[in-house]
């Protein structure tokens, strides 16, 4: 048998126990007395125990002394003389119990010793010592911290065996099984705590009983602090962590953020493109809240990553073909069974121009004309079909050949006669078509269309064209007509019925066409010239029509219908009062005949519209600041280089009756001798008015009777006496200035006829 080293003090109480037990059983069949002691464990040293001195008989200042039979140092000690035992040390019951010692009842643990004399015939004296329990361990579970799991859902009810808490003290010291208690971490009172006992009594099970149906995804795991209880006064406590982890089930469904989510894509997104990011999410924990992504639909366009739930393009997409998809959405998680939740997606596709024109024939893809057809002449229709939408399925058409004598209607594509057409110059014409549509960039459908044309006789005439410029010499080469005829040789000459005021002459023998005179695009833009071929010796005659287009050069100038140009506006007119419109013409054609106008000087409170020539105010104009106003008009055509004129504009500024006569001076002052006799003058009133004519003619008057005593001349403002003046009285004087038209006056108020101190008899007038 493997022993384990122990301690002295261990070893020491198990020899002391055993040499009591041998003692003891060697007494038993003695009459000796039997001491009984207890003591509590625990106390210090020296405490007194009890004492066998008083049964220790002949033990004096000579007598024999007490002592163990066995070492008994570890636990007690007695006094040789007295016979009074002590604690040697504190006493722990709970290590005798572990080194074996036997434990009551009560829970005490009894200790015999044999105490021995040394008196004559002294027998040996038996003390039994029990060791009283005191409450000096808490409760203590095995381990400081468990884990319980738990399953959501489950019925209420459902219990976990926890360990029970151990004393090493004895009786009601020791755990109080009843008294076991979560005192933390179970705020909604979630669980509950079950003690039961052993049918015997000798074993206590501790349970945690759940009060509610558990939620993971509510709460995930709780952390609860359970006491345990002993029975002390005051009791003791000991504590153990519950950690309970809740078991997910699979109770939830995947939740879309979105039930409906809305994309608009171009038509031609390369295949893989990503549209959008769709995302669910479940509750539950592990494999039952791991969501995965599938369409309802396998046969859309469309796939989803099943883990990112990024949804792209699977086919090319073709807004002709179809135009919206509605999708369904599905996301499963991984419980067993799985749970989807549902969604969906609506795919708008818009139209790239990806469709070139398709042209097709509404008539004929061959036609046959005569010759002689008008000009505008409808010859076909063309049409073509574009499934692309608005602007990039609207169709427009044109010819590939702008110099064809042949035109289409861009919208209705009505293909018509531009030019005459001529047997005898080309029988037959490939006409290529071009149907555009109206994208970015636009694109292109071709046909072609092939266009006989036939002879309205034998001797149809056939068309010549050249272009020449309006300078070219006289001689320059026009056209060379010639004709083939078995019957000898030809003769040409000009038609009686061309009207081309001898601008070409004709080789009689050579047919050949050259100008006879300068050409002026200005006079004649077109020339016309009908050429007759016959043979020398007679007979029927053929016609050749040569057609001269003179191209236009910048050689005229602008020219103003008036160089020179008076006009008159009144002052105070408001900006964008129109002055007047100085026109150019320029005979050239197109941008050579294109005229734009310039003003100067600029700044000056005119602006002239640069394509009509029309003149305008830019603020109101002042006569009194400046009465007239030279401007130079200039006319440029657009040519290349451009050539230009110059007019005048003379503006006068016609004058209105805006400003009221003033007095200056404001202040006058004059001496009138007593007894001044009628017609003394007095002084002159002066006022000023800056119109012009009637409007700054001032004419003054007295605004008051003045008694008869004064009189003013009222062109001149002259003052003078109509009667002497009274000295002891007062006169005040009120003149008036107002200009011809009479609209506007001036007062001028005249005070103070006063007597002067310096000179006695002599009166003054201020006037103000």
């Amino acid at each position: 048998v493997h022993t384990s080293p122990r301690r002295p003090f261990v070893m020491a109480i198990e020899r002391t126990v055993l040499v009591v037990l041998v003692v003891a059983i060697a007494l038993q069949a003695s009459a000796a007395a039997r001491h009984v002691f207890r003591v509590s464990e625990e106390l210090p040293a020296a405490i007194s125990v009890g004492t066998v001195g008083g049964r220790a008989q002949g033990v004096g200042s000579g007598g024999g002394a007490f002592r163990f039979a066995e070492d008994h140092e570890s636990l007690f000690v007695i006094d040789a003389i007295s016979g009074d035992i002590r604690t040697s040390r504190p006493i722990d019951r709970e290590a005798l119990v572990a080194a074996g010692a036997a434990v009551l009842p009560s829970g005490e643990v009894a200790i015999d010793l044999v105490v021995l004399s040394a008196a004559a015939s002294a027998p040996p004296i038996e003390v039994r010592v029990y060791i009283t329990d005191v409450n000096d361990h808490a409760p203590a579970f095995s381990e400081d911290s468990v884990s319980v799991v738990f399953r959501e859902e489950a019925a209420v009810g459902r219990r976990a065996l926890l360990d029970t808490a151990r004393d090493p003290d004895a009786g009601p010291n020791s755990v109080d099984h009843e008294a076991y208690a979560i005192v933390e971490g179970d705020h909604a009172a979630s669980f509950r705590l079950e003690a039961t006992l052993s049918p015997g009594g000798e074993r206590a099970f501790l349970h945690l009983v759940t009060t509610t149906v558990l939620d993971r995804e509510i709460t995930s795991n709780y952390r609860l602090t359970v006491r345990a209880q002993d029975g002390g006064k005051p009791p003791r406590f000991g504590y153990m962590k519950v950690n309970i982890s809740v078991l997910d089930t699979n109770d939830h469904v995947p939740a879309f953020e979105r039930s409906l989510y809305e994309t608009t894509v171009p038509e031609d997104v390369p295949v893989g493109t990503s549209l959008f990011t769709i995302s669910a999410i479940d509750l539950d924990a592990d494999a039952n809240g791991h969501v995965t992504y599938i369409l309802s639909d396998f046969t859309s366009p469309f796939m989803v990553d099943a883990q990112g739930g990024i949804v792209r393009t699977r086919l090319p997409l073709d807004y002709e073909h179809r135009r919206e998809y509605t999708v369904g959405l599905r996301a499963t998680d991984g419980g067993s069974p799985p749970q989807s939740g549902r969604s969906g997606a609506l795919v708008r596709v818009t139209d790239v121009n990806d469709n070139a024109p398709s042209v097709r024939f509404v008539s004929l893809y061959e036609t046959t004309v005569p010759e002689d057809v008008p000009v505008g002449t409808s010859l076909f229709t063309i049409s073509a079909i574009d499934l692309d939408a608005d602007a990039n399925g609207h169709v427009t058409y044109i010819l590939s050949d702008f110099t064809s004598p042949f035109m289409v209607d861009a919208q209705g594509g009505i293909v018509r006669t531009r030019l005459p057409l001529d047997y005898e110059h080309r029988r037959e014409y490939t006409v290529g078509l071009r149907a555009t549509d109206g994208g970015s960039p636009p694109q292109s459908g071709r046909s072609g269309a092939l266009v006989r044309v036939t002879d309205v006789n034998d001797n149809a005439p056939s068309v010549r064209f050249n272009r020449l410029p309006e300078n070219a010499p006289i001689g320059s080469f026009v056209a060379a007509v010639s004709a083939h005829s078995e019957d000898g040789p030809l003769h040409y000459s000009v038609s009686g019925h061309s009207r081309v005021g001898g601008y070409f002459v004709v080789d009689r023998a050579t047919g050949l066409v050259t100008t006879a005179r300068e050409l002026d695009c200005e006079s004649a833009a077109e020339l016309a010239l009908n050429v007759s071929v016959r043979a020398q010796s007679g007979g029927p005659s053929a016609h050749v029509l040569v057609r001269l287009t003179v191209e236009d050069l910048n050689d005229n100038s602008p020219s103003f219908e008036q160089e020179n140009r008076k006009v008159v506006v009144e002052e105070n007119a408001p900006a964008g009062t129109v002055v007047t419109w100085m026109i150019a013409h320029d005979s050239d054609k197109d941008l050579n005949g294109t005229v734009f106008y310039g003003l100067l000087p600029s700044g000056a409170g005119f602006h002239i519209d640069q394509a009509s020539g029309k003149i305008t105010t830019t603020r109101v104009l002042d006569r009194e600041h400046k009465a007239y106003h030279g401007l130079t008009v200039t006319a440029m055509d657009r040519g290349q280089p451009s050539r230009s004129a110059e007019a005048f504009l003379h503006v006068t500024i016609a004058d209105v009756n805006d400003h009221a006569p003033v007095f200056r001076p404001i202040t006058y002052f004059t001496v009138v001798q007593p007894g001044a006799a009628r017609g003394t003058f007095l002084t002159t009133v002066v006022a000023f008015d800056p119109d012009a004519g009637r409007n700054g003619t001032v004419l003054y008057g007295f605004a008051a009777p003045v008694g008869g005593h004064f009189e003013i001349e009222a062109a001149t403002g002259r003052i003078s006496l109509r009667e002497p003046l009274d000295h002891s009285k007062t006169y005040k004087l009120l003149v008036t200035a107002r200009d011809e038209v009479g609209d506007l006056r001036a007062q001028l108020y005249c005070f103070n006829s006063c007597y002067c101190p310096y000179h006695p008899g002599i009166v003054s007038f201020t006037f103000l």
